[in-house]
């Protein structure tokens, strides 16, 4: 009987914290879907020829797109990536140009708070006038990615499903000998995987932010799997993903470029041991790994991609 009692109590109190955790997570992107609906500040970039100037809210340009692809080119090629060292915009010798993958993330960001509930509609004009396709997850109204060519971009975390899908710790093993997976994103991936048109060739170039980092992984992952070449991923906030099989495989097949804030809480997620039961998860970060450090007011702060910027 008191065994049957302290069972009951666990599942409870796991329910309620699983609750809990996932009210978070969805107030977090609720508040910075707020911040950048909001912001309207203008980021000029004027070590680039032209300057160039990218309102948060205004269209994304394909100038905007080029210029993410000329920088993952550049690290492709440069044994020197000082280049690329991400500062804090608010540092006076900072390098901006490492931002403007984080300033397209941000501009799909605002276009998924751009939703009036009322019509049930948009505000397009954020998507520029380059042909896209959005990608959805299951009955969701918010996409989870949109599509440019052969350009993607993938949001975080939104809904109670997502964050279902970030707690999933377990790992899966994939047909390479020794890769293991995050169960909860590879889910949340194959499930979107068949909408997401692959270009007959490379390059690929992939953008993603907490929860969207993985999914641009998998999406680099998957790639290379079908016969893919140059895969180019940038990842604001990167989850780890899988193991070290797993990270050796990504970094022979694909670049991939994390920018990550100390202060931030989500980039040490999985832990990189994690027991469960008798089975113990290993996880590592992937590729290059450029940091800074910027204490928000709090957790949620320092995770947002307004941080990033």
């Amino acid at each position: 009987m008191k065994t049957a009692l302290v069972i009951i109590l666990t599942i409870i109190v796991i329910f309620l914290l699983l609750r809990l955790f996932i009210k978070r997570e969805i107030h977090s992107l609720e508040g910075e879907l707020k911040l950048l609906s909001e912001s309207k500040q203008p980021q000029c970039f004027n070590d680039l020829t032209p300057p160039l100037c990218s309102p948060v809210r205004g269209p994304i340009t394909l100038a905007e797109i080029n210029e993410v692809k000329k920088i993952a080119t550049i690290v492709d090629t440069e044994s020197d990536l000082s280049v690329l060292n991400y500062k804090n915009p608010g540092n006076p010798n900072a390098s901006p140009v490492t931002r403007m993958g984080a300033i397209l993330e941000a501009k799909f960001i605002s276009y998924i708070g751009s939703y009036n509930p009322l019509t049930n509609s948009y505000d397009d004009s954020i998507l520029g006038t380059e042909s896209y396709k959005l990608i959805f997850w299951s009955k969701d109204i918010y996409p989870i990615a949109i599509v440019y060519d052969n350009f993607v971009i993938f949001r975080g975390t939104l809904t109670g499903p997502d964050a279902l899908a970030d707690i999933t710790y377990t790992q899966q093993v994939v047909k390479q000998s020794g890769i293991k997976i995050h169960s909860g994103f590879d889910r949340l991936f194959t499930a979107i995987q068949n909408q997401i048109p692959l270009p007959t060739s490379g390059p690929l170039f992939i953008i993603g932010h907490s929860l969207g980092c993985a999914l641009a992984t998998l999406l680099g992952f998957y790639a290379s799997q079908a016969s893919i070449s140059d895969i180019y991923i940038f990842n604001y906030a990167p989850p780890r993903v899988g193991n070290v099989e797993f990270a050796d495989y990504m970094e022979k097949n694909a670049v991939v470029i994390n920018f990550i804030n100390l202060a931030d809480i989500v980039p040490t997620m999985p832990p990189s041991y994690l027991p469960f039961g008798s089975i113990l998860y290993q996880y590592t970060h992937i590729g290059h790994v450029f940091t800074f450090n910027t204490v928000a007011a709090d957790l949620i702060s320092c995770h947002s991609m307004m941080t990033y910027m």
